[in-house]
């Protein structure tokens, strides 16, 4: 597979991803906000949820970072390719 199609099939998965990601935040900021507009549901396994979820979100963002930045240098490399 040429590096122009590998580029395009990571850009797609990359989206499909992100996409699932976006609902997963949606998802979570209505509970989030449900939560604490109920202060008084918050009890300690709630709370271990919160602290345990927003882990999981920034480990995401973190993830997602790093496929762009794959992403980029593939699309670097890809460029460099052509002008030679």
């Amino acid at each position: 597979m040429n590096e122009k199609n590998q580029q395009s099939k990571s850009l797609l998965s990359f989206y499909d991803d992100f996409a699932d990601f976006n609902d997963d935040c949606a998802f979570l900021c209505d509970a989030f906000a449900c939560l604490v507009n109920n202060h008084e549901c918050l009890d300690e396994r709630s709370i271990r949820g919160l602290e345990r979820n927003a882990a999981l979100l920034k480990q995401k963002v973190n993830g997602f970072n790093n496929r762009l930045k794959e992403i980029r240098e593939e699309g670097i490399e890809a460029i460099r390719s052509d002008a030679t």
